[in-house]
């Protein structure tokens, strides 16, 4: 009988040992594959936090969640790119490069890696190696809208207004309702000198119901400006007033509140812009200049007197981007400046 069985017993043990191994390697592999899949599982939870966040305006806590996010589940490379062009948002190229040189590794192929890598050396002013990879970007997806935005601002910045304008209105070919690049096009438009077509762009988009507050913010600055070139000083004023909120706190600004204010007749406003930029910088000159008009004019009860504060473009009204309207104006008694050209 044991002859016929031959080692029945070591090979029946054997097998017991190979299925004991096979459990444990399986449910090993299960538990792995457990872990793997609630880590991802949280990391998309963070990340739709993330985008919540971001809705809000919240773009610190946005970036907390992503970062979270990544580290909860490296292998994610979208949730990576995500994390990466939150930072460039929030002006960090050197934290931003570092996750886009990994994904460059992973994703060689990928258009939006290369345009997030040309938009950190465009916030590091190297104009030339973002063109060279936006190029890389646009040879990959010549309808990448962040490619088209990035080659359009760096053409800007070389004062190609034109090639600019070019790429953004195939920027609203492909996507009407891109606010952003609408937005753009009303400031080159301003900084050709054309500000009753920009003003014409920026009424349209003010009335847009998808417009964020910053970006509602910005246009009604940009249409006070063109209102005060046309000399409608009303229009002007109120716009002015409204979009103020998006400028950095700055004396300068609120003087062109007031200047704007007291040229519509608006004494009340004007003194109250004043007392806004005088509260930021006693000694700021225009803001002095300004107020000894203000007061002469109450003494003497006459007509307002001539401009004390230039109300044509500035460069600062570019805010983070590459220049697009004018260099900065002092305070002068003379006649207003056309746009320019």
């Amino acid at each position: 009988m044991e002859h016929r069985l031959g080692h029945s017993p070591h090979r029946q043990i054997g097998w017991i040992l190979l299925v004991l191994l096979f459990g444990v390697g399986f449910s090993g592999c299960a538990h792995r594959q457990a872990i793997q899949a609630a880590r991802s599982e949280n990391a998309e939870k963070l990340s739709l936090d993330a985008r919540r966040a971001r809705e809000r305006g919240d773009l610190l806590s946005a970036e907390t969640l992503l970062t979270a996010a990544v580290e909860r589940n490296p292998t994610d490379d979208d949730i990576r790119l995500e994390l990466a062009e939150l930072l460039l948002v929030n002006r960090k190229p050197q934290t931003a490069e570092r996750h886009l040189q990994l994904l460059l590794d992973r994703l060689p192929d990928d258009s939006r890696v290369y345009a997030a890598l040309a938009e950190v050396r465009f916030q590091q002013q190297r104009l030339q190696e973002a063109n060279v990879l936006v190029a890389e970007a646009l040879d990959l997806d010549p309808r990448l809208i962040r490619g088209l935005m990035l080659r359009a601002r760096i053409a800007q910045s070389h004062g190609e207004i034109q090639h600019a304008l070019d790429d953004l209105y195939q920027v609203l070919d492909i996507d009407p309702n891109d606010l952003e690049a609408r937005l753009l096009v009303a400031r080159l438009h301003i900084r050709q000198g054309d500000v009753r077509l920009a003003a014409a762009e920026l009424r349209s988009l003010i009335e847009n119901p998808n417009l964020d507050t910053a970006l509602k913010n910005k246009a009604n600055w940009l249409l006070g400006r063109c209102y005060a070139e046309d000399e409608r000083w009303a229009e002007a004023a109120e716009a002015l007033s409204s979009g103020i909120a998006s400028r950095q706190i700055k004396p300068r600004d609120w003087c062109l509140v007031a200047e704007a204010r007291r040229r519509a007749g608006d004494r009340d406003g004007a003194e109250q812009a004043l007392t806004n930029a005088l509260h930021i910088a006693p000694d700021d000159p225009d803001a002095m200049a300004l107020q000894a008009v203000l007061k002469e004019e109450q003494a003497r009860v006459k007509a307002p007197a001539p401009a004390v504060v230039r109300t044509g473009h500035r460069e600062e009204d570019t805010e983070e981007i590459s220049p697009l309207i004018r260099p900065p104006l002092t305070s002068l008694d003379g006649p207003r400046q056309g746009a320019d050209h």
